[in-house]
């Protein structure tokens, strides 16, 4: 059993690994965002001690696998904001599990709306409570489906932004979150390079379908994230039809 101090000490060590690894990729993170980067790592460390929401909660794995992960996102965050007009940007992601990549971008943007789902009570339940800890005013949490929800005229059509980080494949997550896009919004997918080959010829013609257009690919260094992802971006730039999402039986007929 490791002692207080190497405890201390450990996450010390992988949050100034995280901090050089972030400038790699374009990312700087002030020592507010790291201190509640932090205390999200703690407080996921302990409720997965009796609630199971990653099936490695060891601080070294949170930073590169997860941590990491969502701040590969940042760049392109930063890069859509810049071109709007408006500073009210609405971002949804859709099983937002143990808060990745939402809770982590909640911190990198605290001038975004974040609308995080998740169908599962478990994991909303940690995401109030990470919101409330941390204070992270500009989140709402949604324990709900995202087929359901995004049929409800509040949500359709409304957002800038969405992500859905290992939900399922290409096809799927894409009927689920295009939906509640507006047009000229964006879906980031992160998938390994693997994953796209696979998935992505047996969605193109579904994406167009629901109002999508694939706009690029952009590949991260692996070693700077220790795996071989890559980010597509998808435009919403027309309504998807009004028959999406269909039901997630449906949705998985066709995968």
């Amino acid at each position: 059993m490791i002692s207080s101090a190497e405890h201390t000490n450990n996450i010390d060590n992988a949050f100034k690994e995280l901090s050089a690894l972030s400038q790699l990729l374009g990312v700087e993170l002030n020592n507010n965002q790291i201190d509640l980067l932090k205390q999200f790592s703690f407080e996921l460390q302990t409720y997965n001690e009796h609630t199971n929401l990653v099936g490695n909660a060891e601080i070294n794995i949170l930073v590169k696998e997860h941590i990491l992960d969502a701040l590969s996102l940042v760049p392109l965050i930063n890069k859509y904001v810049g071109t709007k007009k408006t500073n009210a940007i609405n971002l949804i992601d859709i099983g937002s599990g143990a808060g990745f990549p939402g809770i982590v971008l909640a911190i990198m943007f605290n001038n975004i709306n974040l609308n995080l789902i998740d169908s599962i009570s478990k994991k909303t339940l940690f995401l109030n409570q990470v919101k409330n800890i941390c204070s992270l005013d500009n989140i709402k949490i949604y324990n709900k489906r995202a087929e359901t929800l995004a049929h409800e005229s509040i949500m359709r059509n409304s957002f800038d932004i969405a992500t859905a980080r290992a939900v399922g494949k290409l096809r799927l997550i894409s009927e689920l979150a295009l939906p509640f896009l507006a047009i000229g919004g964006i879906f980031l997918v992160q998938k390994s390079t693997a994953q796209l080959e696979i998935e992505l010829n047996n969605a193109k013609e579904h994406i167009k379908a629901l109002g999508g257009e694939f706009k690029e690919i952009i590949s991260l260094n692996k070693e700077t994230i220790s795996k071989d992802h890559q980010i597509m971006i998808i435009e919403k730039v027309k309504a998807t039809p009004a028959q999406f999402p269909r039901s997630m039986t449906k949705i998985k007929q066709e995968l």
